[in-house]
């Protein structure tokens, strides 16, 4: 009975202690201070930490060497294409992409003169054209405008220095040597304070230079770039300064009224052709060489040399005969000529 006891008091102590520790321990977990973290650590261990990624940095290439301004690049300018003109005639002129014709017409000294100024791209365009021969060997003459048509590419023309008719003096017609002896006194502008003929010298390079036969051979202004040689005379203008003479002991024609042609430059591929309408009464009176170099001053005219004037006096463009060639008084038509100068491919 005793033994019984002392066993009932033991459970009852036993199970007054298991209450007691299941109240403190619901008594923390509804505690203000609890740490859910904290508690759970003491039951796990706690993990390696793991370090953070860090993006790495981008590195940017550096010059080892800085560029010096020097070699700074510039930007190459686009190359701008030169227009093309379409081939226009007009009344008065034509142009393209490689020449302007102009066509002036004045009156002076009682007299219509006509003035082409051509500017042209290469001195290739102005040519010389000059007639065939017949069955005997013998040049054939012919008229301005005849020969003109036989050249498909012709813009326009005059008359030239007549080559075939002087007999001696030098002559180059497109950088070709038809002749180079002397003039004769019979044969030019020469007298005996200037017994050497001048020239007109038109060269490959589009300028000009009046040059004296016997300065140089007719092969040696070759080899210096002759494209073309007159040799009519006399000289008028030299350089912008006007040389006609007042006087010829050989040739007084020079100093009389007659119908004129003249070729000069104004500037380098800036070629003039002047015609001179004479012997027509008091319609037409022509002019003397010094009164046609006294117009070419006027026009700014650097070089003026005289081709062969009189009746062969003829302008052509487009298929007629522009001014009014008379070679004897009042009468007006073409007269034949061996050679012509031109505009043209």
């Amino acid at each position: 009975m005793k033994k019984y006891l002392i066993a009932v008091v033991y459970t009852v102590l036993l199970a007054l202690f298991t209450l007691y520790t299941v109240m403190d321990t619901f008594k923390a977990g509804t505690s203000t201070d609890f740490d859910l973290p904290r508690t759970l650590a003491k039951y796990t261990s706690t993990p390696t930490p793991v370090p953070a990624l860090t993006a790495a940095p981008v590195v940017t290439a550096t010059p080892s060497v800085a560029a010096s301004k020097s070699e700074t690049l510039t930007p190459t300018p686009t190359p701008t294409a030169t227009p093309t003109i379409e081939p226009t005639w007009s009344a008065d002129g034509y142009i393209d992409s490689n020449m302007s014709v102009k066509i002036s017409r004045y009156r002076e000294y009682e007299s219509d003169i006509y003035v082409v100024d051509a500017v042209v791209n290469s001195a290739d365009l102005l040519k010389t054209a000059i007639t065939g021969v017949n069955k005997r060997g013998d040049y054939i003459w012919d008229y301005v405008s005849n020969i003109s048509n036989s050249y498909d590419d012709l813009i326009i023309s005059i008359n030239g220095d007549c080559w075939k008719h002087k007999t001696t003096g030098y002559s180059i017609k497109n950088g070709v040597i038809l002749r180079d002896t002397y003039t004769t006194a019979s044969n030019g502008f020469i007298t005996k304070e200037e017994p050497r003929q001048e020239t007109l010298v038109l060269w490959a390079d589009g300028s000009a230079s009046i040059v004296k036969e016997g300065d140089y051979t007719a092969q040696e202004l070759i080899d210096k770039g002759a494209w073309q040689l007159f040799n009519f005379g006399p000289a008028l203008i030299n350089d912008g300064e006007n040389v006609a003479k007042t006087s010829f002991t050989t040739v007084d024609v020079a100093n009389s009224r007659h119908p004129r042609t003249a070729i000069g430059l104004k500037d380098d591929l800036h070629y003039v052709f002047i015609i001179v309408d004479g012997r027509n009464g008091s319609t037409n009176r022509g002019v003397t060489c010094s009164q046609l170099a006294e117009f070419g001053m006027s026009l700014g005219i650097k070089y003026l040399y005289n081709l062969d004037g009189g009746g062969s006096a003829t302008l052509y463009f487009q298929g007629e005969v522009l001014n009014k060639p008379c070679r004897k008084e009042g009468k007006i038509g073409e007269v034949t000529v061996t050679d012509i100068v031109y505009i043209g491919y």
